[in-house]
């Protein structure tokens, strides 16, 4: 049976992110002098008004964007938290949420664009008919979520479909964050996260890319086999 490899080339999205999350980890670990979690809430702490901001957007940016994204893991949660402890009142609170929301945002029009022309240069077919698998309750980390758009544009997804989807799977998200943030600070203690601490939580997203893109490609294989 034909099969249209952009089912492979979604799976393969999404072990190359796993790939480089493991390699980063790793190196966190071996090398001290990498940058984690304990440089990352001091840079925050020391930072102030428009400053504080542009950290803000750039830190979700970064994080928001396919494969470059991978080695700036869970910035965005953390500058959040280091943010609420020095935060001004609910109107500056707010004001992070929708710069997070905005340049997340931004990084998604960039993945969709970039994959967009990956796309082309593979000459996948385009799924017309068929139905944009969300996973949101996984996906709506920004590391995760740029590997789905990355993903959806390569399986042959439209970009206005991927793009709509997205951003309102980013909306929710930000939501999340309002009560999220209020919440977790009173389970963890953001002064002594330590750089081992994020360090080997990129294992446990290595893995889930790696069951998410391994999963895609023995779909694949199996509709390949079919008669």
């Amino acid at each position: 049976m034909q099969q249209n490899p952009a089912k492979f080339y979604g799976g393969i999205v999404w072990l190359i992110s796993g790939c480089a999350l493991l390699i980063y980890g790793i190196l966190g670990l071996t090398q001290p002098d990498m940058l984690g979690a304990e440089q990352l809430i001091s840079f925050i702490q020391s930072a102030d008004g428009v400053f504080l901001y542009f950290a803000v957007f750039t830190a979700i940016l970064l994080e928001g964007l396919y494969f470059i994204g991978s080695f700036f893991p869970g910035t965005s949660i953390v500058l959040l938290l280091a943010i609420l402890a020095q935060a001004g009142g609910s109107v500056e609170f707010l004001l992070v949420i929708t710069i997070v929301f905005l340049g997340w945002a931004l990084a998604g029009i960039l993945n969709i664009i970039a994959a967009a022309y990956f796309s082309h240069w593979l000459q996948t077919e385009q799924a017309t008919n068929a139905t944009l698998q969300q996973d949101a309750e996984i996906t709506w980390f920004p590391a995760f979520r740029s590997n789905a758009e990355v993903a959806q544009i390569t399986e042959g997804h439209t970009m206005r479909k991927v793009f709509l989807s997205s951003t309102l799977i980013k909306l929710y998200a930000c939501a999340g964050l309002i009560v999220y943030s209020l919440v977790l600070p009173m389970i963890i203690d953001i002064q002594n996260l330590s750089n081992e601490e994020g360090f080997i939580g990129l294992g446990i997203m290595a893995l889930i890319n790696f069951a998410v893109g391994g999963k895609k490609i023995r779909e694949y294989y199996i509709k390949k086999a079919a008669p």
